[in-house]
């Protein structure tokens, strides 16, 4: 019998940082300050938050490696691990609604959150009906993102009779085991669907209507076997205790919020010091942070072609962040990579993906900002499949030669669209120096 409780009655207060920076907003709005005198309390939370993130940031720090050891990090898929890749949104949405109507015991899915449109619609309905036939569901979703596609991003739809919260309270009316997972501290990003506790899909992307289309760019994979099962304890711990760092498996990263991003890190930087011939990143925020570029550039000198793809301010569906995004292009460029850009803003770029030497592979929920190590749970994996590999620098080389990707090369217009964009005078910027890493 579900909880008579509702998921708007269940969710956590504030912190108690949040919360007194909150009080000190409303106290200046009710001096009569011009910029927040119309503001609501959802409002001034967020404004709040933001200010909690920055401070963070500037005491925890960016994404940081710890140098190499990549024998302790990447697992070998062996013969009985079967994977499929899902470059194709549409595919991949089907594939996993026929998942949840194969399982017969339990599924277990996080997203950043659940859309209320035709795309979740559908699923939250096989959800549902799969509950009605004795499976245990458990769907763990970020509280805020929720919040926000539920009333909006600054609270002002207050009256919203649909929205994720709304979609997520029939399902959890329906029987399914719904948890709002996140805080004004932290970040529910890991997206999977384990099915049956044998049939894994991971990867990068929610279950809403865009996820599902053509034109935005991502990545999943479907894998059986015995390198699926080894998720069990990260996926258990997602609803149990996501802040805490799990047993340690071959080729799992989970990442916790405020150990900027330990696990995650240590693959990529494993996987690009010992590479010695190839390295190609697919990611959708590709920052520039010192300890990358740095290996980025030796890895050049010493001889690996480097290849980059990430967005460009056209195609970047976070535009706050498109002043830090072109000038770390610019930085990677600078230290020998060849930097591939999308170009149209229906060609979102959303994947997560690094390979080295078409045979390592470190791929999942996590992006290479500042915001996912330091404040975001996400989960990956480090394999070493030269099958997989293969297949992902198929998709990759693909992306590269679509009509909406351009190479940025000194004197074409890509390039000169760069310089445009890292221009310290734009709206960007100011939301750079503002928010920084904020989401």
């Amino acid at each position: 019998m579900a909880n008579e409780q509702s998921l708007f009655d269940v969710h956590a207060p504030p912190g108690l940082a949040t919360q007194t920076a909150s009080r000190f907003l409303a106290f200046v709005r009710d001096r009569g300050l011009p910029f927040l005198k119309s503001a609501d309390d959802t409002t001034l939370r967020t404004l709040a938050l933001g200010i909690r993130s920055a401070l963070l940031r500037l005491t925890k720090g960016p994404l940081r490696s710890n140098g190499s050891g990549a024998e302790s990090t990447f697992a070998s898929l062996e013969d009985t691990d079967q994977g499929t890749l899902f470059p194709d949104n549409r595919e991949a949405f089907l594939a996993k609604c026929a998942a949840v109507e194969r399982a017969q015991h339990s599924i277990d899915c996080a997203l950043y959150y659940l859309a209320d449109d035709a795309t979740g619609g559908r699923f939250a309905d096989l959800l549902m009906r799969a509950s009605a036939r004795g499976v245990c569901v458990r769907l763990g979703v970020d509280a805020h993102a929720s919040m926000e596609k539920q009333y909006g991003p600054f609270g002002y739809a207050t009256n919203a009779a649909r929205g994720s919260l709304a979609l997520l309270e029939s399902l959890r009316r329906a029987g399914c085991e719904v948890t709002l997972l996140g805080s004004d501290a932290w970040s529910m990003h890991r997206k999977f669907l384990f099915v049956d506790r044998q049939e894994l899909v991971i990867g990068g992307r929610n279950v809403a209507d865009h996820y599902a289309e053509p034109g935005w760019r991502d990545l999943e994979l479907a894998l059986r076997g015995p390198f699926a099962e080894s998720f069990s304890s990260v996926i258990d711990g997602t609803f149990e205790h996501p802040t805490k760092t799990p047993p340690r498996q071959p080729g799992v990263l989970a990442g916790v919020p405020g150990q900027a991003g330990a696990a995650f890190a240590h693959a990529v930087g494993a996987l690009v010091e010992d590479a010695q011939s190839t390295i190609d990143i697919e990611h959708a925020y590709l920052l520039s942070h010192p300890w990358l570029e740095n290996a980025l550039r030796a890895a050049v000198e010493r001889g690996v072609r480097v290849r980059a793809f990430s967005n460009s301010g056209a195609s970047n569906d976070l535009p706050f962040m498109n002043w830090r995004l072109a000038t770390s292009a610019r930085a990677l460029a600078g230290a020998g990579v060849q930097v591939f850009r999308r170009t149209a803003p229906s060609a979102t770029l959303h994947t997560k993906l690094v390979i080295g030497d078409r045979r390592r592979v470190v791929f999942g929920s996590s992006n290479l900002d500042y915001y996912s190590p330091t404040f975001c749970a996400e989960l990956d994996m480090a394999i070493e499949s030269v099958a997989l590999a293969a297949q992902l620098t198929t998709v990759f080389e693909e992306g590269l030669r679509e009509p909406t990707t351009q190479a940025v090369v000194p004197g074409t217009s890509a390039a000169n669209d760069l310089e445009r964009e890292c221009s310290p005078w734009s709206v960007s910027r100011i939301c750079d120096l503002v928010m920084h890493d904020m989401q």
